[in-house]
């Protein structure tokens, strides 16, 4: 449901979004840029590039066993995002793009 510019984010998404601090992750693409993390719980999304901004600058640096399993999640957040809102799709497609630029335990 829209409202303005802002998305109200499903409550599964929440969820997802939670455990986003589990995989840890450093910025891994140049239009992903670090700045001072943001205080706060998970804001609504009010755009793409704001929410995967506020994952990237909360989840600290690259750990490489929580990486391992960072897909899968990703994946379960794209079949949820599928049936809800177009941005939180977006968001979840952004989010498996930056996952597959991450490093694995085998490389």
């Amino acid at each position: 449901m829209d409202i303005g510019t802002l998305t109200v984010v499903p409550d599964e998404l929440r969820q997802f979004a939670a455990l986003a601090p589990l995989a840890t992750v450093t910025p891994v693409s140049g239009t992903v840029q670090a700045t001072p993390p943001l205080a706060g719980s998970m804001p609504e999304s009010a755009t793409v590039d704001a929410h995967v901004r506020f994952c990237v600058e909360n989840t600290g640096t690259v750990t490489l066993q929580a990486t391992n399993g960072i897909a899968t999640l990703i994946d379960a957040a794209l079949s949820i995002a599928g049936r809800f809102e177009s941005t939180d799709q977006s968001n979840a497609i952004t989010h498996r793009t930056l996952a597959d630029e991450l490093p694995t335990a085998t490389d």
